[in-house]
């Protein structure tokens, strides 16, 4: 595994849940989890009375049909929702949280192979995950590194101290304790029993979503609008993260309480001085010259990422085995489905080949920055979140972003994003400017 080359088997008891990790050879491995009869057991009480009140049965009323009845014809169905919901509201999550806290990180993302309900009433979930050992760069500060030059433009300077006036009046006008428009949300969802008690708390999902009307927007954005920090409503209207949408079916009763609020109008100077260590305001109008300098359509920013990436790879090469580079290629195929071009990208000759290069080129740089960010002890706080998420606020801010979670997610306003998922990609950013803030000093 990246971060150790030991093959021993771990397991990891934390109630209500049993984890064990189980390396099967140095490129792949197994994780098994495990919840416990009582979770289970109460998550299938509240279930039956949810499928109870559709269930039709002649000479019945509604909400009157036996459970003997409908245990024994929609089994499968109360499984397949028992377990969507406790691999989206408790496994996923506990599975990053001790791969984490046992220095275990996993190149791509941990794939779904297996779940069922058994006989004694436990849910096993297996997954697989591709694993790599560590590469060796701990000499890395000692690289010489020369920055891309800006692009000279007479006018360059005059359209950052623009740009950033601009922002700012938007900023002003903004509600800064509200929700608008583009905002980004933490929420908490808790499920309701029949009487709308807070039932299951261990199974709390916190999650991050964007709040937006220009599509189709849910109902459930809709009733962000306005709303305040520790406001709270109720929905049934839970949208599934997107990699969990094939496992999650239910219509349970939820309570959501809002947790914090990041704008999402316009620049927020805070956030870039604490993302980029910007001492002034002078430091801050260096970094926008960055992404404001274009030579041949790519940006100074840009071009200072790939010449690290550059850097570090000419000192230290390695391959990434095939079964591995063939599961990156099919995320960035899924993630292609749905744009408006792909029919045209995919009647081009070498299509195949350039997105089996990319493949490669991605997962080569997330093992770099996975390693580096395990070796150099770096870790994310919510307020590296709030300034990652500050970063996407306009076309122009996003390139100072370099990594993003898969299909494309943070674009999708019906996709809310999985703070474990979120949190994987912040610690990649955060290490990789970490990385080039000190090659740059």
């Amino acid at each position: 595994m990246v971060g150790s080359n030991e093959a021993v088997t771990q397991t990891i008891e934390t109630s209500p849940v049993t984890i064990r990790l189980r390396p099967l050879s140095a490129h792949f491995a197994r994780v098994d989890a495990t919840v416990d009869p009582a979770t289970v057991l109460k998550l299938r009480q509240e279930t039956l009375r949810h499928f109870r009140a559709f269930v039709q049965m002649p000479g019945f009323r509604r909400n009157t049909v036996p459970s003997e009845y409908i245990e024994e014809n929609y089994r499968p169905q109360m499984h397949a929702n028992i377990l969507g919901f406790l691999l989206s509201h408790l496994v996923l999550n506990r599975i990053y949280t001790e791969l984490e806290a046992n220095k275990v990180l996993v190149v791509n993302v941990p794939r779904i192979a297996a779940m069922d309900i058994t006989p004694t009433h436990h849910a096993r979930f297996v997954f697989e995950v591709s694993t790599l050992p560590s590469p060796d760069i701990s000499e890395w500060r000692q690289f010489v590194f020369k920055t891309p030059r800006r692009k000279n433009y007479k006018d360059l300077d005059k359209q950052v101290a623009l740009f950033i006036k601009r922002e700012q009046s938007i900023l002003r006008r903004s509600k800064r304790h509200e929700v608008e428009e583009n905002d980004w949300v933490r929420y908490r969802a808790t499920m309701l029993d029949a009487d709308d008690n807070q039932f299951m708390t261990e199974c709390d999902v916190v999650m991050w979503t964007r709040i937006t009307t220009r599509h189709i927007a849910r109902p459930m954005a809709l009733s962000f609008l306005g709303g305040k920090v520790g406001d709270t409503f109720i929905t049934r209207d839970l949208a599934p993260v997107e990699s969990l949408k094939d496992h999650v079916n239910n219509r349970f009763r939820y309570l959501i309480t809002i947790e914090e609020i990041t704008k999402g109008c316009s620049l927020s100077l805070e956030a870039l001085r604490n993302t980029f260590k910007l001492r002034n305001r002078a430091g801050v109008h260096r970094k926008l010259i960055e992404i404001f300098s274009f030579r041949n359509d790519v940006s100074q920013r840009r071009a200072i990422i790939e010449e690290v990436f550059h850097l570090f790879f000419s000192k230290h090469r390695f391959q990434v085995p095939k079964h591995i580079v063939i599961r990156k290629q099919e995320d960035i195929l899924q993630s292609l489905v749905d744009q408006p071009d792909y029919q045209v990208y995919r009647t081009q000759k070498d299509f195949m080949f350039q997105i089996e290069q990319l493949a490669e080129k991605q997962l080569r740089e997330e093992i770099l920055i996975d390693h580096l960010a395990l070796t150099e002890g770096t870790t994310v706080t919510p307020r590296d979140i709030h300034n990652y998420l500050s970063l996407l606020n306009t076309e122009r801010l996003k390139e100072f972003v370099y990594f993003k979670p898969a299909l494309d997610a943070l674009e999708d306003p019906s996709t809310p994003l999985h703070p474990t998922l979120l949190k994987r990609i912040v610690l990649r950013e955060k290490t990789l400017n970490h990385i080039a803030h000190t090659l740059t000093r």
